[in-house]
């Protein structure tokens, strides 16, 4: 399918094995450079061979490669290998490298193209979806980015075969993020074990993107999808745990549902973890305007709204 944003017509593919004939989907006659990172990269670069114009750039796995530093370089091999205005990036990955090489091609030469092929299930399910990019910078969750879509997004289910359960789990989180805020029965589905993944995946796809192509900005309703974040993003900063299992103890503590805290205890995540000295992260969150925040209530499963209100009134140490 092809969605159209205001700035760009993203194409989507979702299809099992679809690596396989990734030439399908390149041109032969563009230069590439594939950003991924050091596990990606042993199990799954000999899909590349045979692309001519491809050199690759390989980071450390995790959110600490997501980094103003790793920007540089790279847009320093660039140059070095002399990438121009009309060839592309590739970002082959999870969500930190759909962020980080997003990023680059959206400043490099005042922007490039890029295709994103995302490999974890929080990437396919979200993060590469509706134009996001950026960095982390001083501890602090994107603080530098753009919105900045790419031309194609290839989602293939079969990455998803060589996930640890922690990063299984971490998408998962996400999963249970959009069926709360949108899909009663989508919810009770995944508490009751009745789902196939790849349709849960695509559910996911359908409501990021409507709800991005309604408000591509973050201006109104995409706030909703920040549900879980505001001490998600503090719990990931401080404790150094996965995005969506921090988003997915986030989600709880900001809404003290119990149906989500049963879900994601079945799901596996330990909710006898206690998290302390949040607020200092929590106050550099970029959602706050004038010591206001807008956070996401649920009415109940399915049906949710925005609220903006005093920081100091949702979120005291």
């Amino acid at each position: 399918m092809n969605v159209k944003y205001q700035t760009k017509e993203v194409k989507v593919v979702i299809k099992e094995n679809s690596l396989l004939n990734i030439k399908k989907y390149l041109d032969i006659q563009t230069k590439y450079l594939v950003l991924t990172d050091e596990n990606v990269y042993k199990l799954y670069k000999n899909h590349f061979e045979g692309l001519i114009n491809t050199k690759f750039y390989v980071v450390k796995p995790g959110e600490e490669s997501k980094t103003i530093e790793n920007v540089i370089k790279i847009i320093q091999f660039m140059l070095e290998n002399n990438f121009h205005r009309k060839d592309k990036l590739i970002c082959f990955g999870g969500g930190v490298i759909g962020d980080l090489g997003g990023f680059v091609a959206s400043i490099y030469k005042r922007g490039i193209e890029y295709i994103n092929i995302p490999t974890t299930l929080i990437a396919q399910v979200d993060s590469a979806f509706g134009g996001k990019v950026g960095v982390n910078y001083l501890n602090f969750k994107n603080q530098i980015g753009a919105f900045y879509h790419p031309s194609l997004i290839i989602c293939d289910p079969i990455f998803l075969e060589t996930l640890d359960q922690e990063n299984y789990l971490s998408g998962f989180c996400e999963i249970v993020k959009y069926a709360a805020l949108f899909d009663k029965k989508m919810f009770h589905d995944i508490d009751n074990g009745n789902y196939e993944l790849i349709d849960l995946i695509k559910k996911c796809i359908e409501y990021k993107i409507k709800i991005t192509l309604e408000d591509e900005y973050d201006q109104n309703t995409r706030k909703l999808l920040n549900f879980g974040h505001t001490i998600g993003h503090a719990i990931e900063a401080k404790y150094h745990l996965p995005h969506g299992i921090s988003i997915g103890y986030g989600m709880y503590l900001e809404s003290r549902n119990e149906e989500i805290k049963n879900v994601l205890s079945k799901l596996g995540l330990d909710f006898s973890i206690t998290f302390d000295g949040l607020s200092s992260f929590i106050k550099q969150d970029k959602k706050i305007e004038n010591n206001k925040i807008t956070i996401v209530r649920l009415i109940e499963i399915g049906n949710a709204y925005l609220e903006e209100g005093e920081l100091s009134e949702y979120f005291i140490e």
